[in-house]
């Protein structure tokens, strides 16, 4: 039995597809005592140590005459450390004296090609390797596999070699157990996604990338987050969302929801850091899997959940109108290596982007008759289609909210040049009300409609650089009649007419003068009457 009953085990395993496992075997046979281990699915410019577990001599399937490899550190040590654990993955060592009753006991006990417990075994002696490898092989540029050539045979732990990932989207692979005469074995890793998207609520009303909304608006954001494929390769598993917003935008922390799976996960399972050296704010699991489980209402969390946090930020007075807009990202921060003393390891995402616009109305007042002529003192209040009515800062023309009461709404005075701007608005219906027409000319009898139109702001990908290609052209269409704006401010500009007050007729001419004449007339005959009727009283 000894070697050879593991050897017929993984034999079988590794047909079956093992190496898709989270521990690899193989059982070959080799005439020499020296052989290749070529590793495969490999990263880029990476590298790879292999110790060598227990020596002894191969012949045909069968390793024989074991002991303690040049990989590990001190073998008494360690036959120690297994003969005093309750159980290594379910194998008890403790009757063990040698490596070869260590070998002969992981084999017996895994007779059924126990991955478990081999995967135990090689996390447990993780602490004892030698500070030196048995052996070294480095992926070259463009390559996607790195060889140990002619290394001793025996069995061996193949891992990463330490500090090799950068943290960006990378994670190590589970130990790789592997008997070696010539072999190959493929590495094991695999990180989770994450995504941004904003709430359209215009035309198309879903979340995509791009969205534009007015200042003071609460705009709605959503993050979202996948797992590993070797999940299961994890005993706990960290899970961080660092979200970065604009200057432009104001989280409001009391909205940020977390779900699993649809499932609302109760907020004592996870941390909000509002105050973060690097992000806006963090959400943060320090084991994801164990919060779906102690979940109010339980979660498992798998390989194919979804982690979905959702909340509000408001658009405020730092918004930037136009092109560059308001951009906005995140990245997901994981644990990133599944052996033994790897728990506090993480690798990050790539950052995900969203980007939110807004845009500027420029009114200019101008006489209907000569639009060339601009008028100074016509007031007006905007609103929107749902009557709310524009709160506008005049100091710097930006939008600071919006009210329904149209008393409260912030009065809007053409100067003189017949200009007032309002910054902040959204894609969509507006109108402005005249409440006060200029000096000699005739208030407006209804409400001008505005129809501001953003071309290609939805249902795109936003990658935080091509914000050119998320907004290709702005309109406004003012009462039926459309103009292009500007898609590098981010302006539309409106005309508004006033038609100067009706010139009332008045009399003049011939008919003033006999108006004169017959007063005249009538004054003289009154002065004659009365000499008259003197001198006939004089006369009597």
């Amino acid at each position: 039995m000894k070697m050879a009953k593991i050897l017929k085990a993984v034999a079988s395993a590794f047909v079956a597809g093992a190496l898709a496992a989270t521990a690899m075997f193989s059982a070959v046979s080799a005439s020499t005592q020296t052989a290749d281990l070529t590793i495969t699915g490999t990263n880029d410019n990476h590298s790879y140590e292999a110790y060598q577990i227990f020596a002894g001599d191969l012949e045909g399937s069968t390793l024989s005459n074991i002991v303690w490899g040049s990989g590990i550190a001190d073998g008494d040590a360690l036959l120690a450390a297994l003969t005093t654990a309750d159980t290594v993955g379910g194998v008890d060592y403790s009757s063990a004296t040698s490596a070869a009753e260590v070998a002969e006991l992981l084999a017996t006990n895994g007779s059924d090609y126990d991955l478990t417990a081999a995967q135990a075994f090689a996390d447990f002696i993780s602490d004892y390797l030698a500070a030196t490898p048995s052996a070294t092989a480095t992926v070259e540029s463009g390559d996607t596999s790195a060889t140990f050539t002619g290394i001793e045979v025996g069995y061996y732990l193949v891992k990463d070699a330490d500090d090799t990932l950068d943290g960006e989207d990378e994670a190590y692979t589970r130990f790789i157990i592997k008997i070696v005469g010539d072999a190959s074995a493929a590495v094991k890793s695999s990180t989770p996604t994450v995504d941004k998207q904003v709430y359209d609520d215009d035309d198309s009303a879903a979340w995509n990338e791009v969205a534009d909304y007015d200042i003071g608006d609460a705009v709605p954001f959503k993050l979202i987050g996948t797992m590993p494929s070797t999940l299961g390769d994890y005993e706990t598993y960290k899970y961080i969302f660092h979200d970065t917003l604009s200057d432009g935008l104001t989280l409001d922390a009391s909205s940020i929801v977390v779900t699993i799976d649809g499932t609302t996960i109760d907020s004592s399972l996870y941390t909000v850091n509002t105050d973060p050296s690097d992000c806006t704010f963090e959400v943060a699991f320090t084991d994801i899997i164990s919060a779906g489980t102690n979940n109010s209402t339980p979660v498992t969390v798998t390989t194919t959940s979804q982690v979905v946090v959702t909340y509000n930020a408001t658009l405020n007075s730092d918004a930037v109108v136009g092109l560059n807009g308001n951009p906005n990202e995140v990245y997901l921060e994981y644990s990133n290596n599944p052996n033994q003393g790897g728990e506090g390891e993480t690798g990050q995402t790539p950052e995900e982007y969203a980007l939110v616009f807004t845009y500027e109305l420029d009114v200019t007042k101008v006489d209907g008759d000569d639009n060339t002529k601009v008028l100074e003192g016509a007031e007006f209040v905007l609103y929107d289609e749902d009557g709310n009515y524009a709160i506008v800062d005049l100091t710097t023309n930006k939008i600071t909210g919006w009210t329904t009461d149209p008393d409260s709404a912030t009065t809007l005075t053409s100067d003189s040049l017949g200009n007032f701007v309002v910054i902040g608005l959204d894609e969509g219906t507006y109108y402005l009300k005249e409440t006060k027409a200029p000096s000699g000319y005739n208030l407006l009898s209804s409400p001008i409609k505005l129809v501001i139109d953003a071309a290609d702001v939805h249902n795109l990908e936003y990658d935080g650089t091509n914000a050119s290609s998320e907004l290709t052209g702005i309109e406004i269409t003012v009462n039926g009649s459309t103009n292009s704006g500007d898609p590098d401010l981010g302006t539309v500009s409106a005309k508004v007419e006033n038609n100067s007050g009706s010139v009332l007729p008045e009399t003049g001419g011939i008919g003033t003068t006999i108006f004169y004449v017959g007063g005249a007339i009538i004054v003289a005959g009154a002065v004659i009457l009365l000499i008259v009727k003197r001198r006939m009283r004089t006369a009597e």
